[in-house]
């Protein structure tokens, strides 16, 4: 079990693929991105929370196993000021989890998917709530533009799932998302969410 203050980069690159990583409950604070390479399960306890907080870095998590093992992230909340997960390759299932962000900035987002390798990956949003806070103006003195799932230019999935999950979004910007796609998808489902935007 990695222990709230653990270095969870280290954690992470000694799990083999395919292992389980529990985290304790308590914030743990990220001051540098977390890189996954391989496909893990991360979850929490399933008692009190387990909170991934960005103490500075600008992604909470990048995600990137270029393999057709889905990582799962379940149990926990992630909280960030800029983006909390990015996704680059790899199947990924987000299972009853809490993903805020408090954004102050231009073009953020709570969820960027952005693969672009020839893979077809499929990512799976289960149970989960996802935030995107208004946390104050841009330094211009208007609301930023705050996406809460954004599929990047170019990015390429065989399917998006989003299932039985709330997508909320307070930044009081016409042009902020819940769900924002500006790629091509085989594939997306929307089945029994609350939009909130």
């Amino acid at each position: 079990m990695a222990e709230a203050g653990a270095n969870l980069q280290a954690v992470i690159d000694a799990a083999a693929p395919g292992d389980e990583v529990i985290l304790a409950p308590g914030v743990h604070e990220i001051t540098k991105e977390l890189l996954l390479r391989k496909p893990l399960t991360i979850r929490g306890t399933g008692g009190e929370p387990a909170v991934l907080r960005s103490a500075g870095a600008p992604v909470v998590m990048n995600i990137g196993t270029g393999s057709d093992h889905p990582t799962l992230l379940e149990g926990l909340e992630i909280d960030s000021e800029a983006k909390c997960l990015v996704h680059q390759s790899g199947s990924l299932i987000l299972k009853d989890c809490r993903v805020t962000t408090r954004s102050t900035l231009e073009f953020n987002y709570v969820i960027g998917l952005e693969s672009m390798g020839e893979r077809r990956n499929v990512v799976e949003i289960d149970q989960c709530q996802l935030v995107a806070h208004y946390a104050g103006d841009t330094a211009e003195g208007t609301p930023p533009d705050v996406d809460v799932v954004l599929v990047l230019a170019g990015a390429r999935y065989e399917e998006i799932r989003i299932s039985d999950s709330e997508i909320i979004n307070e930044v009081p910007n016409r042009i902020s998302n819940g769900f924002e796609t500006r790629s091509t998808i085989a594939r997306i489902t929307l089945q029994k969410n609350n939009f909130h935007c």
